[in-house]
């Protein structure tokens, strides 16, 4: 075959052709010949002649084709007479004034009526479509025509439309469309320009629901597309951190009386033995004379206790506030001052550069003192310690001379509980030590540890040339002082309450004798610190102290703006016994020591009873993965397996060039190879084999491929035989979904297929010819987990199969194969009648003389018609005469009585006036006088279609001669609302979804929750938002479904899917959550006091951080020295004071930074590179969907804490409204407002918000005897009922929830989806919430994957055929009924597994997944159920969950005991950083996409599926399958 592509070749053929046919005419002009004129007259004569016959071929063809369609077109003739009439009826105008306005005419209507149908959400098996039923009478002695039109069952168009008749039966369809385009204008289906209205189209009555106003500067970037989009992650924005208001303008002022609140601190759990590696001596806070107190002007209110975790333990701790009140005078406003500066200063150094201390700051300026015991019990200020640190605060350790420490005796008095500074080093950042011990048996005499000095005197001497005066001086025993400020989290404990590993004993036991692990000091060259160690114990915890005040401040004062704005929650709690409940981790220390103690025990009870652990070990690994030679080598990693030698081998036969390395087989030649051995009929394109390497051979017995392609290999002959059926099937579980090519896989160590079988005589399970290379037994078969998935060449994962699973395969095969034979006996057979049909006469003449005879008609009517203009004549143009027009145009009067025989001349013309044409309203007022006047008349009914498509009217339908009575005016029947009882279902004990805690004197919620909303989980807390954020997120999808649901009744799905999604989506969020300033409420960045906190009374001057973060100096630059008097510098002298500073720095050098980026080039000690450009100490950076998590997060938090009604309050509050509100005068009582109410508006307006009304009856009572019909469509219907365990109190919600959009003869009800979008939401709620209250506290990871495992179509479906949804599930809908039936058999085959691989859709792709595709109609109907049940219990989610928790129960418990992890997830958590996924391809069959995954360094791994998803999934699969073979990344258990 020549190397040209199809398309080339047919086009050098059209070119040749048309050579033939033109090459005579080039020649004559040469020369000129007369005889070669005739020539080419005669050729031209005989092309025409061709072309002629071409065409009429053409056009019988085309007829030909048509006749076979089953709508057929009605008869040309027909149409045409049709058209003359458009001109008597005006257009339908939506918008009459307008002169370019859109409009339908008879001519336009049906093709718009289509187009409408064709925009209804529907599946991919079914096509909507309007049903017409075609009826003849006789009026006036002439035969009319009359259509009744049916929209599809979910078009808001409910009723039938019953056509006027006309003459002719095109005409009476055109008008029935033309008044349905009129009818869908009116109820708002068609927009003004007569375009179906999409989803996005669709306005929301309501404007809060519509006008998402974001601020101008997110706008902008919305409207110009550009990048980062805001509400998205990539997206920062900086906030300035919120200061409590609490904290701010409460400076206490000398003689006004001030709050004294004592910090209490009380160990709750001390720290665990083997955490306190040096054994010293555990301090109670409780019991220390000293502690520390707030002391403000402003009532701090109610706050949750909270622990932090010291070296003593757990500690918790809470505010007390002192009885009386304190009244400072000025010295002692100094005084304290000097304190606050001196502790956070000296003693915490936590003074940054950029931070000054600020006596007369008004932010964050309340006042910590120190307090005393007092003897009598209570405390008060310690004004004594306050003097004595006034007095002694400024002593740096100095040099104390050998004669002063001769004189000195040593006093242990002074050493206990003291906080030692060595003098004789470090004297400006002089270090701290606390005294744990005073050790009489060490003396300056002693042994020096080490070799080097002989006594603690030597090393003092030769080191630092100090004397020791006192030889006999104990030594002392210390501690350093704690670096580490942030207690917020205990270091031994991870963040998910799990005991870290600790030091083995005889490290600890090291630490407690050996002398060299320990600092130990001489008690005469230290300075003894103003601050006791119990004191300073204390000091170091108060940032983290302050730190989590501040933000349960914050939290508290959303709860308030909450209460104030919406009387939900109390504003001041005076109760003075109320306590909010402790800031709760989900863990406490006690219960994490408890666990890890039992799990040590039972770890030392295993080791115990293996003893020879290691041997089991090795006996265990799979020999396949490795030949065992000799168990010596097995320790060496280097060892090579046989298959490895017999590579070795291969190589050294064959080294010849064109030996392909291992891996980089080309998948084309397998492609070339595959087409080779495929014998199927339709391919007659002439194959060829390619060239294969030397070495590539195709072997007989010994081929060693993981194609799990069906292979048919007979037993002894060899060869191959190609897949018998043209798509590639795979075995396995309905497991693996391997390319469809063949892979032929060569000796590579790292796939080890090679002792699956030993089928040295070859009747393994198909024939698979693994020959065993291993140098083992056969037993080795029975070690390897039957072969689920092998993968070839290293990177696209295949199945190798087991007899069972080659076994349940072919069965499924069998179903798919039957399911195909009956699907096509079906297209063949199906009926012709759909829609209308017209009658073809009888044709009995063979059909190639029709043909022929045909042909030579169509020939004279193109040779004749004036299509065909010789060449030798003119190109004469027809054009009308202005006297023929006169004649040719038929009065308007006489096509008006063609068109209305059964009216009269005189009425016509009365009606018709002075226009120019009839409008619709015409036609239906004569239709009305007629029939007003003449009696009752019958229609017969043409076709057969009607008897099954149940129009409103059949019970008038007479059907013996098939005679209908019509009625032209709709009576609008309205179904009663039914009142519904609360059902009386026994309820499951415990959790109530429905409990709803009165809201009235409610506090709202707590503290301490809410401050967990607003915890990110960067912030490495205990607490963060994502289990909050994962309930949240569920709630308000349900709260916004329900609303929606409720207030649209006719709206379809897709239009409320659409306002759904715009309201949840992050953008919306985002603006929510930054209009009410949550990026400064929230806690975004791990706790790092010595980096990003400030300290009370201490600020940042703003102007200087601004003018600094503009000229991108970074703050370490600033000595303190240069910023003395900027409190009394302008802005411009501190702009212009940095400027001098950059281009001292050189930073101007290249005009500046050039676009924002530093200029490298000057690589001196500055380092600009890490320069961060924000202050870390006032500033947070936080993307704007942490936002968006952080609103739902609140959500939650507020459902948790005030139940259902006060998380619908709180969306109201933030600006997502799924109420109904009415307006009401205030009846100005404060005390008693509604929870849910506004404060009262300048005209004293009270805004409250409603509870969700109860959604009428969805049945539609069009149909006369709407109750009798509804038990006869639901006949059977009991058993299902019983089934589930529910009885419908109104059963149109069952057949609403069962019916599918093709299922027409179901008139009293809408079909499914508006019940399925409801129905999703309910359960997905339900299950989320069911999970996050399980008392396995299941981590926010968890939560997600096991709500993915558990909300998803494939568990639904499953779920629904286990439990027989599908025998009462109603549609009309073939490719649909094949999709279910191959699916359910598959299930019933599978036993109703719902395995893990089902959720993971595992190995299904490496296999043909579209053999068990999971039909979305099963799981829609699961859905749809639940919205059934759940409205007809009157919107009681604890009714609904009852009847599902029995379905679903198993699979919950199954899930929650093991959480199923997506792989992709789980390969991006160990890969974080190496794993990239690149974008699907479409493979060659246009049904299946290949996404590759990248993992850098460790390869390159693909996976295929039918679409990105499930592709994704695979390649993830497959590269932790890999990776893990080849040890490269660690397995889990």
């Amino acid at each position: 075959m020549s190397n040209t592509s199809p398309s080339e070749s047919s086009t050098e053929q059209k070119s040749r052709r048309f050579q033939c046919e033109l090459s005579s005419l080039t020649e004559p002009e040469a020369t000129g010949d007369s005889t070669v004129e005739i020539d080419t007259a005669h050729s031209l004569a005989s092309t025409t002649k061709d072309l002629v016959h071409q065409m009429a071929q053409y056009r019988e063809i085309e007829q030909m084709l048509l006749s076979k369609c089953a709508n057929t077109e009605p008869p040309e003739q027909e149409q045409s007479e049709a058209e003359r009439f458009s001109a008597c009826l005006a257009a339908y105008r939506p918008k009459p004034h307008l002169l370019t306005g859109a409009s339908v005419d008879l001519g336009s209507a049906i093709a718009l009526v289509n187009k409408y149908c064709a925009r209804l959400p529907s599946d991919t098996f079914t096509k909507l479509t309007a049903l017409w039923r075609c009826t003849k009478s006789e009026r006036a002695g002439v035969t009319l025509f009359q259509y009744t039109l049916r929209l599809p069952i979910n078009s808001p168009l409910k009723h039938d439309i019953v056509g006027l008749p006309m003459p002719t039966q095109t005409l009476a369809r055109r008008l029935a469309a033309l008044q349905a385009c009129v009818e869908l204008h009116k109820i708002g289906e068609l927009d003004d320009q007569l375009q179906p209205i999409g989803k996005e189209g669709f306005r929301a009555l309501e404007p809060d629901w519509e006008c998402f106003e974001l601020e101008p500067e997110d706008e902008q970037i919305v409207q110009l597309s550009d990048e980062p989009r805001p509400g998205t992650t990539k997206r920062r924005q900086y906030y300035y951190k919120r200061i409590a208001s609490e904290f701010c303008d409460c400076r206490p002022v000398a003689g006004a009386p001030c709050y004294l609140y004592f910090i209490q601190l009380t160990l709750q759990c001390p720290i665990p033995e083997e955490q306190n590696t040096r054994g010293r001596k555990i301090y109670p806070p409780e019991d220390a004379q000293q502690g520390f107190g707030i002391l403000t002007t402003k009532r701090i209110p109610k706050l949750s206790a909270f622990s932090i975790f010291t070296r003593s333990g757990e500690v918790k701790v809470s505010l007390e506030l002192a009885k009386e009140r304190v009244i400072l005078t000025s010295e002692q406003i100094v005084c304290i001052n000097g304190f606050l500066n001196y502790t956070f200063t000296n003693v915490l150094r936590l003074q940054k550069f950029l931070m000054l201390f600020d006596p007369d700051s008004t932010e964050n300026c309340v006042f910590i003192v120190p307090t005393v015991k007092a003897p009598a019990g209570g405390k008060h200020i310690d004004w004594q310690f306050l003097e004595l640190i006034q007095a002694n605060g400024n002593t740096m350790p100095r040099a104390v001379p050998d004669k002063e420490r001769q004189a000195q005796p040593f006093d242990a008095q002074r050493f206990q509980d003291a906080v030692v500074m060595p003098w004789y080093r470090n004297q400006d950042q002089p270090q701290y030590f606390y005294v744990a011990e005073i050790c009489p048996h060490l003396s300056p005499l002693s042994c020096f540890p080490g070799d080097n000095y002989r006594t603690f005197k030597h090393y003092y001497l030769v080191k630092y040339g100090l004397k020791i005066q006192n030889a006999s001086q104990p030594l002392l025993d210390v501690d350093h002082t704690s670096a580490r400020l942030n207690f917020l989290t205990p270091r031994y404990v991870n963040r998910k309450g799990v005991a870290l590993p600790t030091s083995s004993e005889e490290t600890k036991r090291a630490k407690r004798e050996n002398l060299e692990q320990k600092q130990i000091l001489v008690p005469e060259l230290c300075t003894v610190h103003p601050f006791p160690a119990s004191l300073w114990r204390t000091a170091v915890c108060l940032p983290c102290i302050l730190y989590r005040i501040n933000g349960l401040l914050l939290a508290d004062d959303i709860r308030k703006q909450v209460s104030a704005d919406l009387g939900l929650g109390r504003q001041q709690i005076e109760d003075e016994d109320f306590e909010w409940p402790m800031l709760d981790f989900g863990w406490s220390l006690s219960e994490v020591l408890k666990k890890s103690r039992e799990s040590k025990q039972k770890e030392s009870l295993k080791d115990d009873t293996i003893n020879g652990k290691d041997l089991v070990e090795v006996a265990k690994k799979p020999i396949s993965e490795e030949t065992q030679l000799d168990k010596d080598s097995k320790d060496d990693k280097v060892e090579k397996s046989a298959i490895e030698l017999i590579i070795e081998g291969e190589e050294k036969l064959q080294e010849a060039d064109d030996f392909i390395e291992i891996g980089t087989w080309s998948n084309d030649m397998a492609d070339d190879i595959a087409s080779f051995n495929q014998e199927d009929d339709d391919e007659d394109d002439a194959f060829h084999l390619p060239v294969l390497p030397a070495n590539v051979k195709f072997c007989d017995q010994q081929t060693r491929y993981g194609s799990p392609t069906f292979w048919d290999v007979s037993n002894d002959e060899g060869g191959f035989k190609g897949p018998k059926n043209s798509q590639n099937k795979q075995g396995g579980k309905g497991k693996g979904k391997g390319t469809a090519k063949p892979t032929f896989n060569f000796y590579d160590s790292d796939n080890s297929l090679g002792s699956s079988y030993d089928d040295d005589d070859n009747a393994g399970p198909l024939n698979y010819m693994h020959h065993n290379y291993s140098s083992d037994d056969d037993d080795v078969a029975d070690d390897i987990d039957a072969g689920r998935i092998a993968f070839t060449s290293k990177n696209e994962a295949e199945t190798i199969e087991t007899a069972q699973e080659v076994e349940k395969r072919q069965k499924q095969l069998s179903i798919i194969q039957a399911t195909n034979a009956n699907e096509r006996q079906y297209q063949e057979t199906k009926n012709l009648l759909i829609g209308f049909n017209f009658d073809h006469g009888d044709q009995q003449e063979p059909p190639t003389i029709r043909y022929e005879e045909s042909i030579a008609k169509l020939k004279t009517e193109i040779e004749s018609g004036g299509m065909l203009v010789p060449h030798d004549q003119q190109l004469v143009l027809k054009r009308s005469d202005a006297a023929e027009a006169q004649v040719a145009k038929v009065s308007m009067m006489e096509l008006l009585k063609q068109l209305l025989p059964y009216v009269n001349e005189d009425v016509l013309a009365e009606k018709l006036g002075d226009r120019r044409e009839l409008l619709l309203s015409d036609l239906v007022e004569l239709n009305a006088d007629w029939v007003a006047s003449h009696e009752q008349e019958t229609y017969s009914v043409m076709g057969c279609g009607d008897s099954f498509d149940n129009y409103n009217d059949h019970h008038r339908l007479n059907l013996d001669e098939k005679q209908l009575k019509l009625q032209y005016e709709r009576m609008e029947i309205q179904p009663p609302t039914p009142t519904k009882a609360i059902s009386s279902a026994i309820l499951p004990a415990g959790f109530s979804f429905d409990r709803q805690p009165d809201l009235v004197g409610h506090p709202g919620p707590s503290p301490s929750i809410i401050l967990q909303a607003l915890t990110m989980s960067n912030a490495n807390d205990g607490i963060n938002l994502e289990r909050l954020e994962t309930i949240g997120d569920s709630f308000l999808k349900y709260a916004i479904t329900t609303y929606l649901y409720i207030t649209y009744e006719n709206v379809h799905e897709g239009k409320l899917s659409h306002l759904r999604s715009k309201q949840v989506a992050n953008l919306n969020l985002y603006r929510l959550g930054r209009r009410k300033r949550l990026g400064e409420y929230m806690i975004a960045t791990k706790f790092e006091p010595h980096d990003n906190w400030l300290p009370p009374c201490y600020y940042v001057p703003k102007e200087l951080e601004k003018a600094l973060i503009e000229a991108k100096i970074p703050t370490h630059h600033w000595k303190l020295a240069d910023l003395l008097d900027i409190k009394n510098l302008s802005s411009v002298q501190i702009c212009e004071m940095v400027r001098e500073k950059a281009d001292a720095l050189g930073l101007e050098q290249n005009g500046g930074a050039q676009n924002g980026q530093l200029d490298d080039s000057n690589d001196s000690c500055n380092d600009f590179s890490c320069f961060i450009p924000y202050n870390l100490v006032s500033q947070h950076s936080i993307p704007d969907k942490s936002i968006a998590d952080c609103v739902e997060a609140l959500i939650g938090a507020y459902l948790i804490e005030c139940g259902p009604r006060g998380a619908l309050l709180f969306m109201a509050w933030l600006g997502v409204r799924v109420l109904p509100i009415t307006r009401q005068l205030d009846g100005g009582n404060q005390e008693q407002r509604i929870p849910g109410s506004t404060k009262p508006n300048a005209e004293n307006v009270v805004t409250v918000y409603g509870a969700w009304p109860t959604p009428r009856s969805p049945l539609l009572h069009f149909a006369p005897n709407a109750t009798e019909e509804l038990d006869q469509l639901l006949s059977g219907f009991e058993e299902f009922e019983e089934s589930l365990g529910y009885k419908f109190r109104d059963r149109s919600y069952l057949l609403q929830a069962m019916t599918h959009a093709s299922y027409t003869p179901n008139r009293l009800t809408d079909c499914y989806q508006r019940l399925e979008f409801l129905g999703d939401a309910v359960l997905d709620y339900l299950i989320t919430r069911h999970l996050y209250e399980d008392p396995r506290q299941h981590s926010p990871g968890a939560l997600t994957d096991l709500r993915s495992a558990l909300v998803n179509n494939t568990i639904f479906a499953s779920l629904a055929v286990r439990h027989g949804f599908h025998k009462f599930f109603r549609h009309l809908s073939p490719g649909l009924n094949d999709v279910i039936d191959r699916f359910v058999r598959i299930q019933q085959e599978n036993g109703h597994s719902i395995s893990e691989e089902y959720y993971l859709l595992s190995e299904e792709e490496c296999d043909d997944a579209e053999d068990v595709e999971v039909p979305k109609a099963l799981g829609d109907v699961f859905e749809s159920i639940a919205g059934a049940i759940f409205l007809d219990s009157n919107m009681s989610l604890d009714v609904v969950w009852h009847v599902y928790s029995n379905m679903m129960s198993p699979e919950i418990e199954q899930f929650s005991n093991s959480v199923p992890k997506s792989p992709i997830r789980e390969l991006l958590e160990l890969e974080p950083e190496t794993a990239k996924f690149g974008k699907p391809e479409k493979l060659a069959d246009g049904r299946r996409v290949r996404v590759t995954v990248d993992v850098f360094c460790k390869g390159t791994f693909r996976g295929i599926g039918r679409n990105y998803r499930i592709a994704k999934c695979t390649a993830a699969k497959c590269a932790l399958r890999q990776l893990k073979k080849q040890g490269l990344i660690a397995k889990k258990d």
